[in-house]
C-alpha cells in the first residue's frame, strides 16, 4: 500500500474517485478540523513511482463531512458543517460555483451523470443543479442515500435499519426491506452492472448484498469487529468489493454471489466467494473508500487521522477475472 497524510493536526472522513480524470487514478479528500484551515486536495498515484503525490491543495472555509466528484468536469460537490452543499470548481483556484442550502446537516451526496441527490436526517432531495430546485421526500431517520443507476426515477435510502427505494416518477415507494440490519445503516452502494442489487453496511458489524425484490440478503459480510462505515462496488469487474471499518481495517473481497460476471461452472468448482486481502495497518478509524475512475484494479482510502492509502488488487485475482 501507499499512503499520504494531508495534515499532521487535521482529521478526515471523506474522499471520492475524481471520475472527471479517466487518464489517472486521481482522489479528491477533504479535513474536518477546529484548528486550522481546512483543506479540499487532489491526490494523483503514480504507478512508475508507486507514490501517491499531491497536485493540489486548497484552504476551505469549513469541515469536509462529504464528497461527491462529477462525472464529467473538474468539480467537486462538498457538505459541510453549515447544512450546505457547495459546488466548488477544483482547477487553478477553488471556486464556489452553487450553495443548495438545507433544512439540517448533510450526510450523504451522490453525483452521477444524469441525477444529484442530498439527504438529511429528514429529507431526501433530488435536486435539478441548472435550477437549483428539487424534488424531495421526508422521513425520519436517513442515514445515507442515493441514486440508482439503472432506473431514472429510482433513489435508495436508509431509514435507520432498514433500506426504502422511492420513486420520484410515481411518488411512491418501490422497494422496502424493513429490517435490513440489526442495527443503524451507515452506507449503500449499488451494483453498477446489475440491476436491483445492492450492498448495505451497517453499525451491525456487517455488510449485506441484497436482491431489492427480495427480504432477505443474498450473502452478509461478517469481517470487521467494529461499525463497516462503507461496502462499495468495483464499477467494472463488480464481482470485487471494498468494506472499511472503525476497527481500523479494509477488506478487500470477492464476492460472486449476486455479481454480473458471466462464470462457468468449473469456476464455481474453484473459486468462492472470500476475503482476498485485508489492510490493517491503519492507526484511526477508516470513514471512506472509493475504487478508481479510471484504472480497475486501484482503490483509494481515508482514515480519521487524514491519512490517504491506495491500495490494489493482488495480481493473481486479477488474472482470475481476466482471463
Amino acid at each position: 500500500e501507499t499512503v499520504y497524510r494531508l495534515s499532521e493536526s487535521s482529521h478526515a472522513r471523506a474522499i471520492s474517485a475524481a471520475k472527471f480524470n479517466s487518464s489517472s487514478t486521481q482522489f479528491v479528500v477533504g479535513t474536518v478540523g477546529l484548528r486550522e484551515p481546512n483543506k479540499v486536495a487532489v491526490l494523483e498515484f503514480e504507478e512508475d513511482k508507486v507514490a501517491l503525490e499531491l497536485v493540489s491543495s486548497w484552504d476551505y472555509q469549513d469541515e469536509v463531512w462529504e464528497l461527491a466528484c462529477s462525472p464529467s468536469a473538474p468539480q467537486v460537490a462538498v457538505a459541510n458543517t453549515s447544512n450546505s452543499v457547495e459546488v466548488l470548481s477544483i482547477q487553478e483556484d477553488l471556486q464556489r460555483l452553487i450553495a443548495l442550502e438545507h433544512s439540517g446537516l448533510v450526510n450523504s451526496l451522490d453525483w452521477t451523470e444524469r441525477s444529484f441527490c442530498t439527504s438529511t436526517k429528514t429529507e431526501l432531495h433530488n435536486w435539478d443543479l441548472e435550477k437549483q430546485t428539487s424534488d424531495k421526500v421526508t422521513d425520519t431517520n436517513i442515514t445515507r442515500s442515493l441514486a440508482d443507476p439503472h432506473h431514472e426515477s429510482l433513489f435508495a435510502y436508509s431509514n435507520s435499519s432498514a433500506i426504502k427505494v422511492h420513486d420520484f416518477r410515481h411518488k411512491s415507494s418501490a422497494f422496502e426491506i424493513k429490517q435490513a440490519h440489526c442495527d443503524e445503516i451507515l452506507s449503500l452502494d449499488f451494483n453498477p452492472n446489475n440491476p436491483y442489487h445492492m450492498v448495505s453496511s451497517s453499525k451491525d458489524c456487517t455488510a449485506r448484498i441484497w436482491d431489492m425484490r427480495k427480504e432477505k440478503p443474498l450473502k452478509t459480510i461478517q469481517e470487521h469487529t467494529h461499525w463497516v462505515w462503507q461496502a462499495k462496488f468495483n464499477h467494472y469487474h463488480d464481482q470485487l468489493m471494498l468494506t472499511a471499518g472503525s476497527d481500523n481495517c479494509v477488506t478487500l473481497q470477492r464476492t460472486i454471489t449476486g455479481s454480473s460476471a458471466p462464470i462457468d461452472e468449473s469456476f464455481f468448482e474453484r473459486e468462492t466467494d472470500a476475503t482476498l486481502s485485508r489492510i490493517e495497518n491503519f492507526d484511526d478509524s477508516v470513514y471512506g473508500v472509493c475504487w478508481s475512475a479510471a484504472e480497475a484494479w486501484y482503490f483509494g482510502c481515508i482514515s480519521y487521522d487524514s491519512k490517504v492509502t491506495v491500495g490494489v488488487v493482488p495480481t493473481e485475482e486479477k488474472y482470475k477475472i481476466l482471463l
